[in-house]
């Protein structure tokens, strides 16, 4: 192929196909194009995306620039050729100014602000190289919980990268070459706002100033200037390292002795180790990529037919630190026997000996050997005979690819990981760890094998009845998937608050937990699991009659089912569902600031939403939502619809509706007073400042009645409502009798998308720094936020300005 130069890159199609996504409609990057087509990981925002695994191969060696996958931890700044500039710098005053970060530093004989035209005056170097993540295929691969962006399969392509060499920027700033007993690092930081700060990182000196290592500043992706998804004007690539050392939007450059302090330097990128926890004090960064193999054809639930005689496999592999990929090796027999695989050339880098590009493979196997295998595994041997499995063992068995023979001589393939849905043999497991463990091979026998299967002790039994006995906050068992966990620890650090678990002590909550986590989250429960279920065949949980001497209808242990009575058309699309309690002088049994779950089979798989009821707790015998309908193809952003939404729609006077609670952190206890219990706060407000967007209104109406409806109550409220149109406004009717009745009390403000009416008395558009200033409290320490509505709403518009404005962020609250 002799890919020395962007010259020999092919013109890819992909890179005419993007568009103006809708999906960043709301976001900071919504001036970005992007391909369609490639799959979101960490929602919309921000943008952590992969190709689709067919496109990945259908664009060969080198990937589409549209199709390369994408990690940002926040908005892409949007940077300008003409004006970028990069420091170098080594001044030890000017680092403590600009970076707030006291260490010793090398001295820079020359430090120099460069533009990108004299950046690109220096000699131009191309290099394939394939990028990866640390977590690539971490769905797959991880036994602990890990705070990286969870990759379904694909966090690795190859692009032809241009730009410079670190060390000719370093050197042109005459740095001094440091001695063997010296240890210095080159930090980096990009101009990407977060969080945290800036995101930066740093490299070990002698890495960077080492010419076989070739680490670039890269201004070209494909032989074209960068994109902003890719760091445009100016990236770091550094062959071989994880991309987390690659910053984009590279703005500064400069050296110490020490490694870099920064945020997300030191907290992500490390390996999560099973070792004492006096040693696991110490860091363990990640620097060089893994070696790795990925099973790409036959896709996950392709189906052949026996008849078909032959199948032919493909893949790649890399090892990551430049080392050729000299075999891979895939077995059929659990590793009983291995068949070496066709390896097509792997391109060297055109100025050194390293190979820093992916290696694929193929292998053709017939349909009746097929016939017999259980499943597929893939082994690498890179340069130096190093076996993939002897550095990272788990790897052999995560990429196994189950194969599933169905009737008429079928044979359909199974791959860990789906990336459209949970459907891969992974996910579906009760629990992620493979049941078959394969070992290293016994380095003393003359050809590789496996050696036995670990045996592992055998756990502790308990009963249903067991885990029932551990019902409290301070002794809360739960079982899940057939296992026990004490949870009673875990529930301090449970990112969803320690209510949800304390509701659930003491049952099985298997479905609960499926229909609300990822599949990756049972690992956090895992250091807490006491032993297994005796009877661990899943059942439908029975549902516990109502005690008639108890007049509240609610319970947070188990779901309750209640009839709908009632269903009122509020507007176009926002129906009032009215379900009835045990009785007419039944209440509800929900303290203000609480929410409800609601429960419900759709298409054959459980759902679970939270809703706010709008009724309070002096109305008897009924429970009511208001909810709005996002029908089936009525929005780009939702094709499918709302499916609990459109569910609850498609309900007949009569149906039922499984329903528990109460749930949630916030509880408001009159006269101001409320408390937040996952952070143990308490307090006391005059002025409750609150935005709600659509049906996020639902919480702030459940608080304004219940203080409006107490005269002894004064605490006034302030409300900002959000809405695509006027006829969307939801309850206005009764929202503008509340104010003209209590007009001292009581304000309300709205917006709406847009309006074709002149006399309009409100505001237009998306919630602004003006309306919350001219239409909210001051920021004063009695006021409180509450906040309730669409999460790219409070995200980008709501919290950045009110933290403009001066409000406490620790007394804003989302519901």
């Amino acid at each position: 192929m002799g890919l020395t130069s962007s010259k020999a890159v092919p013109q890819f199609e992909a890179d005419k196909e993007l568009v103006y996504d809708e999906r960043d409609k709301d976001t900071p990057d919504n001036w970005i194009p992007r391909h369609p087509s490639l799959i979101r990981t960490t929602g919309n925002y921000p943008f952590n995306a992969e190709p689709p695994l067919k496109r990945l191969q259908q664009d060969g060696y080198i990937t589409s620039t549209a199709l390369h996958y994408v990690r940002n931890h926040g908005y892409v700044p949007r940077l300008d050729w003409d004006t970028h500039t990069l420091e170098v710098f080594g001044s030890a005053l000017r680092a403590r100014n600009i970076l707030n970060f006291p260490i010793s530093l090398r001295l820079v004989g020359l430090s120099k602000t460069f533009t990108m035209e004299e950046i690109a005056s220096f000699r131009k170097i191309e290099i394939p190289v394939t990028l990866s993540c640390s977590s690539n295929r971490l769905k797959q691969l991880i036994s602990q919980n890990s705070q990286n962006t969870i990759w379904k399969k694909v966090a690795s392509s190859t692009a032809m990268w241009g730009g410079v060499y670190l060390k000719d920027i370093l050197k042109s700033c005459e740095i001094d070459i440091p001695t063997e007993n010296e240890s210095w690092f080159v930090h980096f930081e990009g101009c990407d706002q977060l969080p945290n700060g800036l995101y930066g990182t740093s490299i070990a000196l002698s890495h960077c100033l080492d010419p076989d290592q070739e680490i670039l500043l890269a201004y070209e992706i494909n032989g074209e200037r960068l994109t902003p998804d890719h760091g445009f004007p100016l990236r770091v690539i550094a062959p071989g390292y994880i991309g987390g050392r690659m910053v984009k939007w590279l703005k500064r450059i400069f050296i110490s002795n020490k490694e870099s302090d920064n945020w997300y330097h030191k907290h992500e990128n490390r390996i999560a180790l099973s070792i004492p926890e006096e040693i696991a004090q110490e860091d363990f960064p990640i620097n060089q990529l893994s070696t790795i193999a990925m099973l790409c054809t036959p896709s996950h639930k392709e189906v052949i037919h026996m008849t078909r005689g032959a199948c032919t496999l493909r893949g790649y592999a890399y090892a990551g630190d430049g080392r050729k990929v000299t075999a891979v090796e895939i077995s059929f027999d659990q590793g009983q026997s291995w068949h070496s695989c066709n390896i097509y050339p792997q391109q060297c880098s055109p100025n050194t000996n390293k190979y820093w590009a992916w290696a694929f493979w193929s292998f053709t196997v017939l349909t009746s050997d097929l016939a017999h295998a259980e499943d597929i595994h893939i082994r690498v041997y890179p340069f130096e005979s190093s076996l993939q499995f002897s550095r990272n063992d788990y790897q052999i068995a995560n990429i196994a690819v189950e194969i599933d023979r169905h009737q008429d001589q079928l044979i359909r393939f199974l791959h860990p990981i789906s990336q459209v849905d949970n459907s891969g043999w992974l996910e579906q497991a009760t629990n992620l760890k493979k049941k078959r463990n394969m070992d290293p091979p016994d380095d003393h026998e003359g050809s590789p094998r496996l050696k036995k299967r670990c045996i592992i002790p055998r756990p502790k039994v308990f009963t249903a009845e067991d885990v029932a006995r551990h019902f409290k906050p301070d002794d809360a068992w739960v079982s899940i998937y057939g296992r026990v966990y004490d949870c009673t620890d875990f529930m301090k650090i449970h990112p969803g608050g320690m209510e949800t678990i304390a509701a659930n002590a003491g049952t099985d909550c298997s479905r609960e937990f499926g229909d609300i986590h990822s599949p990756g989250a049972i690992e956090m429960l895992e250091p807490y699991c006491v032993g297994r279920l005796a009877d661990a065949i899943p059942h439908e949980p029975i549902l516990e009659p109502f005690n008639p001497n108890e007049l509240v209808a609610l319970s947070p242990l188990k779901y309750n089912t209640f009839p709908l009575i009632e269903k009122i058309t509020l507007n176009k699309d926002t129906r009032l569902f009215r379900l009835g309690l045990p009785s007419p002088k039944h209440r509800m049994g929900l303290p203000l600031g609480k929410h409800i779950l609601l429960r419900a089979k759709i298409n054959g798989r459980t759902t679970v939403r939270a809703y706010t009821p709008v009724s309070t707790e002096a109305d008897l015998g009924h429970l009511d939502l208001a909810v709005k309908i996002y029908y089936k193809g009525m929005h780009p952003k939702y094709p499918n619809g709302g499916k609990f939404s459109q569910y609850l729609d498609s309900l007949e006077i009569g149906d039922t509706v499984e329903v528990k609670g109460p749930m949630g952190e916030f509880n408001y206890d009159g006269h101001g007073h409320y408390r937040v219990e996952r952070k143990h706060l308490k307090g006391q407000a005059q002025n409750f400042a609150m935005i709600a967007g659509g049906t996020g209104l639902t919480p702030m109406l459940q608080l304004i009645r219940a203080i409006l409806k107490d005269p002894s109550d004064n605490t006034k409220l302030s409300l900002l409502f959000a809405n695509k149109s006027e006829e969307d406004i939801l309850l206005r009717e009764e929202l503008e009798r509340l104010t003209r009745k209590y007009p001292e009390q009581l304000k309300v403000w709205y917006t709406i998308d847009e309006t074709y009416l002149s006399e309009w008395p409100y505001s237009t558009g998306f919630i602004t720094y003006e309306m919350i200033r001219n239409h909210l409290p001051k920021p004063e320490e009695s006021t409180v936020v509450l906040m309730s509505g669409p999460p790219p709403m409070l995200k980008f518009t709501c919290i950045p300005n009110l933290e403009k404005l001066g409000y406490d962020l620790e007394k804003c609250f989302t519901f």
